[in-house]
């Protein structure tokens, strides 16, 4: 497979969402949201039809073509019940958004001084709309 140089003026790589990919990324996603490890992105032609394709090889070695692979991990219907699991674990909505509460204060939760509703809005108003979108979101991707 001969291989091109990224100085030749070839348009950006894009992920699977139309994100340009930075060439020193280390990791990205599958659909599924599995991470992969990534040791390289490269611009390749394949033999077959000689077009130009972006691939990121593993650490292990496996060649994957770049634009099947996203750069944020993927929303699922299992990611956003393991989202309202940690929420059910501590009932602390802090946690539904991935924040760990520090010493009982939700200070560093970007919840905390919400406006979204023209007023200071309650932790919960915020799960349920978000939780209402992602659902949303996820329906119309099916």
């Amino acid at each position: 497979m001969e291989e091109k140089n990224w100085y030749d003026g070839v348009l950006a790589p894009f992920d699977a969402d139309g994100s340009v990919v930075p060439l020193t990324t280390r990791k990205l996603y599958r659909g599924d949201g599995r991470e992969v490890e990534i040791g390289e992105v490269s611009l390749v032609s394949p033999e077959l039809n000689g077009d130009w394709v972006w691939c990121v090889r593993t650490p292990d070695g496996a060649a994957l073509v770049l634009n099947i692979l996203h750069v944020e991990r993927p929303d699922s219907l299992e990611r956003l019940a393991d989202d309202l699991a940690r929420y059910d674990e501590h009932k602390v909505t802090c946690e539904y958004f991935g924040m760990t509460v520090a010493g009982g204060t939700c200070d560093g939760c970007w919840a905390h001084d919400c406006r979204a509703h023209g007023r200071r809005c309650s932790c919960i108003a915020l799960v349920l709309d978000d939780v209402a979108r992602r659902v949303a979101a996820l329906r119309e991707a099916e």
